[in-house]
């Protein structure tokens, strides 16, 4: 769709959190491709606020 001189598309969306390794990954729109959201990025962040603040906490890695 067409909005002035922005183009955009809605749709569905999806996120896996592993609460182990703090890895997030979304899908979009139901297609097969898994996009990782890196850790040290201010979309994570975001993202990690937005949707998981509340619900989950990310276990520590323990060093052996």
């Amino acid at each position: 769709m067409k909005s002035s001189e922005n183009l955009y598309h809605e749709g569905n969306y999806r996120f896996w959190l592993n609460t182990k390794t703090g890895s997030l990954r979304m899908k979009l729109n139901g297609d097969k491709e898994l996009y990782t959201i890196p850790k040290n990025s201010k979309l994570y962040d975001r993202l990690m606020n937005d949707f998981f603040s509340n619900s989950v906490k990310i276990e520590e890695s323990k060093a052996d």
